[in-house]
């Protein structure tokens, strides 16, 4: 496909490679906005369920899971479901009005889907019936979840399966201790209005340097990259951990 999406691609380079499903050339800055701003969220509708048991999450504010442009920090990210059990867990949010979605950039284990039309607002977590799954081109820890064409909903919703601590959560050198038990982990999302494709499995990446390490820029997964650049920031060295 030889569209891109510019402005995408310097918002989540960190992310995802990922293009217009249209025949568009190149995406504008209007197309390039979030779908969803902190001002859109039902604070009263954020919640978790685990074990059949819906809480509030009070502790959950919109800058531990909603990306926006601009924002060089991203989403921090947060444990949800902390049980004994295994099982699904299922983090929801919801908005007062309708939302335009056509694409949903996550980060984490898990799954994603919207709620259907008709659907009792803001959605029971634990009803499938209530809820739309989204669609991705692979399964990997950061991924471009699109959804059909047209798609407007009042609440999103993030399941997981129960695990520990350490499995579930990719960057663990930021927390200590963690939790105990089975947890789910979100880190996050960049929702857009427009459908849009993950090209990253198709990109053709040619380092200075031949070998394994370039490839992971593109494979979807997370990592701690460090930089070792010096007054010429053209010229950097980057290591990745757990690689």
């Amino acid at each position: 496909m030889k569209s891109t999406l510019t402005l995408l691609t310097a918002l989540l380079l960190a992310l995802a490679g990922i293009s217009p499903i249209s025949s568009a050339a190149v995406a504008t800055a209007e197309e390039g906005k979030a779908a969803l701003l902190p001002t859109d969220v039902a604070a009263m509708t954020v919640m978790e369920w685990v074990a059949g048991e819906t809480a509030a999450c009070p502790g959950v504010g919109a800058e531990q899971w909603l990306g926006l442009p601009g924002n060089a920090n991203g989403p921090s990210g947060f444990f949800f479901g902390v049980g004994p059990t295994p099982g699904p867990r299922h983090f929801r949010v919801g908005f007062p009005r309708e939302i335009a979605l056509g694409t949903v950039v996550t980060r984490g284990k898990g799954r994603l889907s919207v709620l259907r039309p008709g659907a009792a607002y803001p959605g029971d977590p634990a009803r499938e019936a209530d809820w739309l799954p989204a669609d991705r081109l692979r399964e990997t820890q950061i991924s471009v979840w699109v959804l059909p064409p047209g798609t407007k909903t009042r609440a999103l919703r993030w399941s997981a399966e129960g695990a520990p601590a350490a499995e579930a959560w990719p960057d663990l050198w930021r927390l200590d201790p963690l939790p105990e038990g089975q947890v789910g982990w979100f880190g996050g999302l960049h929702a857009f209005p427009q459908r849009l494709m993950d090209v990253a499995p198709y990109a053709e990446i040619i380092p200075l340097t031949p070998g394994p390490d370039a490839r992971r820029l593109a494979d979807g997964e997370y990592r701690v990259w460090r930089n070792f650049g010096g007054p010429n920031r053209s010229w950097n060295v980057w290591e990745t951990r757990g690689a």
